[in-house]
């Protein structure tokens, strides 16, 4: 959600996934972690306590001030 709103593309990268029986992930605890990330992230979009302008700023100066697209409404 903050890359698109900054303004980046988004790309999915393929993996090769190698099931390990012996490994020790909550699958539960790990979950709700990210639930509660992904809540902090919206309430600070919500708030605009996360620089999201600053993020696009430093995205345009590093692409030499070429604008970026940011579609919000995929938000």
């Amino acid at each position: 959600m903050l890359a698109e709103r900054a303004g980046l593309r988004i790309h999915e990268v393929p993996v090769d996934w190698v099931d390990d029986p012996d490994s020790r992930v909550d699958i539960v605890r790990t979950a709700v972690e990210d639930l509660h990330g992904i809540r902090r992230l919206r309430r600070g979009l919500a708030h605009r306590t996360i620089p999201v302008g600053e993020v696009t700023d430093a995205v345009r100066r590093v692409r030499g001030g070429v604008p970026v697209r940011c579609d919000a409404s995929r938000s």
